[in-house]
């Protein structure tokens, strides 16, 4: 269980970043002892923010823009995530 301001709970915190935009060189997300580049546009990934050494960099020439969502992992949010798709409906 984990701790969020005041309340204990038995539910998962999860971290989800969606790539708005192309990779370009310069743009990388690092986790522990691997490195993230070169996704693509609408790409997607979770990790264990609490339990990874992590972080996220732009050292190139160009703005690189994600949508970064932290929340708890519901069944739901398991259900979206485990099924191939294109597009989801929330």
């Amino acid at each position: 269980s984990f701790h969020v301001t005041g309340v204990q709970t038995c539910a998962l915190p999860i971290c989800i970043v969606v790539f708005l935009q192309d990779w370009e060189p310069g743009h990388f997300y690092t986790y522990g002892t691997h490195t993230l580049t070169h996704w693509r546009a609408g790409d997607f990934h979770t990790f264990s923010w609490q339990d990874v050494p992590h972080g996220t960099a732009n050292a190139g020439l160009h703005p690189r823009v994600s949508l970064l969502m932290t929340g708890v992992k519901t069944e739901r949010t398991q259900q979206i995530l485990s099924q191939p798709f294109t597009e989801v409906d929330l």
